[in-house]
């Protein structure tokens, strides 16, 4: 997919938070990222809670999210998306800091999740018809 229109794909504004010429905005501080909350029936939670920082269409998505144990903070992270043109589409660039908390270090899950999102990602934007 050509870089323009990737960016709508990544961002999803909640729909009453959504107002024409939303992406062309800095993000506000309603700009949350959907909460997600997975685990097994009875077992550990794991949940993210996120904000968008910085938006420039086709070009950098910047945001901030915590990723919790049940009702413990286990890490904080600053990522950013990076959308460059290339010869069969787009190239994204994904760039994570992270800080685990209070002795907590689970990079391999971390790595994990980003790598199951960016695939998730693909699929996605391999089934949507090209935006110009």
């Amino acid at each position: 997919m050509p870089v323009t229109g990737v960016t709508a794909g990544l961002v999803r504004v909640p729909e009453p938070e959504r107002t024409a010429g939303d992406l062309e905005a800095r993000p506000r501080p309603a700009w949350r990222l959907p909460r997600n909350r997975v685990g097994p029936p009875g077992g550990p939670v794991h949940s993210f809670e996120g904000r968008y920082l910085d938006i420039v269409p086709d070009q950098r998505i910047a945001f901030a999210y915590d990723m919790h144990l049940d009702d413990t903070r286990r890490s904080v992270s600053l990522a950013t998306v990076e959308l460059r043109p290339a010869r069969a589409g787009t190239r994204l660039i994904f760039t994570e800091q992270a800080a685990f908390l209070d002795g907590y270090n689970d990079l391999a899950g971390l790595e994990e999740g980003t790598r199951a999102g960016l695939d998730d990602l693909d699929a996605e934007l391999r089934r949507e018809p090209a935006r110009a």
